[in-house]
């Protein structure tokens, strides 16, 4: 049948509006697909700011931990030096540099009697180091070995300097072990605390030794032994003859240079006592945390899992009496040089994460490449409340089409714990 000329005219109108209104899509798509990619490019870089902010932030924790360690550890060693001066005098002064602040943080360091400190050694003084950061307060406390009949002081003479002092408080002594001549001192002597004369101190007769000693484990874990050695604690003019241990102010009953002790999770003070062969003494002291997320040494690597690739899965147990907080996990495998190793599953969640009351999955593809080494990637959790393990049980996690060489690999979680950051590292490896 032909078609009338109406009829022909309404189908090239209907060609036209349908050929306009594809053209009209076409238009819109184009900024609409440009606006989702640009939100789900800020979604993604938000997520990493934030993994890397939280990763920053540990560092900072753990170079503030480090500083305020040196910082008390010093002031106390100081302190015990004025003590033994004013054993032979009636006063004596001394100042001392430190750090003007902690990572950018103020502090303040005071004397406190054993009975206001939790040390629990039997300490004449306790000295204090307080750093306030971010509206929180962190304390350390410092053993300070001293004579009943001298006093001990320390002032802020400014922001760099500290004054310490000792008065004796009854007769002359013949004591004369003083302080070790490592640096040059600023010593004031007499009643006259102010004089100050320049000059090395040393001693008649005996320089004490200097207590030092290394925390072997990098991360201590509450299921393993946390590793010490004291080998690098001296004594100037003799021998070092005792290396006695105390753990939060409790003799071990250890007398050895080097030593080893499982503890529970928590923080820890681990002080180090040694005995020169002329029978005088240091301390030093230091915090030692442990982490309660006990790793059960159970990575596994299974070729052709679901996804593609390899899968491999590990599990820890939460040790601590109350629940904790996953944010971030850290994954460095080992590669050769110019590799890649990807997290990519065709079908299951890349990272999927298991616990009794719950389990977390993210579907992400995860690239490795050599420059990222030495620290790997982290990789965080976009809402870490959603993985909160209760105390006693224990979490699987499970990477999905891990392709490349997936062993050896540094594995890092880490978790809050009453608001403070822990974390547990271990080397997984299928061999």
């Amino acid at each position: 049948m032909n078609e009338t000329q109406p009829e022909r005219s309404q189908y090239r109108r209907s060609l036209s509006s349908h050929s306009n209104s594809q053209e009209t899509d076409r238009a819109l798509s184009t900024p609409i697909t440009h606006t989702l990619s640009l939100g789900i490019t800020t979604v993604l870089v938000v997520g990493l700011l934030i993994a890397a902010n939280g990763y920053l932030e540990d560092q900072q924790r753990y170079a503030a931990d480090q500083v305020i360690e040196n910082i008390g550890t010093e002031l106390a060693s100081e302190l015990e030096n004025v003590g033994r001066i004013a054993r032979n005098s009636q006063q004596v002064s001394l100042q001392v540099s430190q750090p003007r602040n902690v990572v950018s943080n103020a502090y303040s360091a005071e004397i406190q009697s054993p009975g206001e400190c939790s040390l629990g050694m039997a300490a004449n003084a306790c000295l204090v180091v307080e750093v306030t950061r971010n509206g929180e307060n962190t304390v350390r406390e410092f053993a300070v070995q001293n004579r009943s009949d001298v006093v001990l002081s320390i002032d802020r003479v400014d922001h760099s300097t500290f004054g310490v002092a000792a008065t004796r408080t009854t007769g002359v002594t013949t004591d004369a072990a003083v302080v070790p001549v490592e640096q040059d001192l600023r010593v004031g002597v007499g009643a006259d605390v102010r004089r100050i004369n320049y000059g090395n101190t040393s001693s008649p007769t005996n320089r004490p030794p200097i207590a030092k000693f290394e925390v072997e484990t990098a991360y201590p874990v509450s299921d393993e032994p946390v590793k010490f050695n004291a080998s690098e604690s001296r004594d100037p003019d003799g021998s070092i003859e005792h290396y006695y241990w105390f753990v939060n102010g409790s003799d071990t009953g250890v007398d050895n240079v080097t030593y080893q002790e499982t503890l529970p999770a928590g923080d820890h003070n681990v002080t180090l006592k040694v005995v020169d062969d002329d029978d005088d003494t240091a301390r030093v002291t230091r915090n030692v945390s442990v982490s309660g997320m006990e790793y059960n040494s159970d990575y596994t690597v299974v070729t052709g899992g679901g996804g593609g690739g390899k899968t491999v899965s590990f599990s820890y147990e939460n040790t601590w009496p109350d629940e904790i907080v996953i944010s971030h996990i850290l994954v460095n495998p080992e590669f050769s040089k110019g590799g890649e190793v990807k997290i990519d599953s065709s079908s299951d969640p890349e990272i999927h994460i298991q616990w009794g009351s719950g389990d977390y999955e993210k579907y992400r593809e995860i690239s490795f490449k050599d420059k990222d080494k030495p620290d790997g990637k982290i990789i965080a959790i976009e809402d870490p409340n959603q993985v909160a393990i209760p105390s006693g049980e224990t979490v699987s996690v499970t990477f999905n089409g891990m392709n490349g060489n997936p062993s050896p690999v540094i594995i890092g979680i880490r978790y809050w714990h009453n608001g403070e950051s822990h974390r547990t590292m271990f080397e997984g490896s299928d061999s």
